[in-house]
């Protein structure tokens, strides 16, 4: 698969229902997990560890498509770059 096809495809998993809704879940998920930090201050450290593990967690989940499109943008760069220096090596 090509790497403007990967990117297109991004771009329509961001606007399926179906990611739309697992983004709403995970914000209210790490809110959730927020707020029991927030609200318990007396909680042990396992816990505590466990609340931020799972705030991290829910923050990758939601950062990962504009981070897999950087990564895929970067790709393309890279290609144009390769292309345009293998054509100027040739006249």
């Amino acid at each position: 698969m090509t790497t403007e096809r990967l990117l297109a495809l991004l771009d329509d998993l961001e606007k399926h229902e179906g990611w739309i809704y697992i983004q709403d879940t995970m914000k209210e998920e790490v809110i959730s997990a927020a707020m029991k930090l927030a609200d318990n201050p007396n909680q042990t450290e396992k816990i505590t560890d466990y609340q931020r593990g799972a705030i991290w967690a829910g923050r990758q989940l939601l950062e990962i498509l504009p981070k897999l499109r950087v990564r895929l943008q970067n790709e393309i760069l890279v290609e144009v770059a390769k292309e345009k220096s293998a054509l100027a090596d040739i006249t």
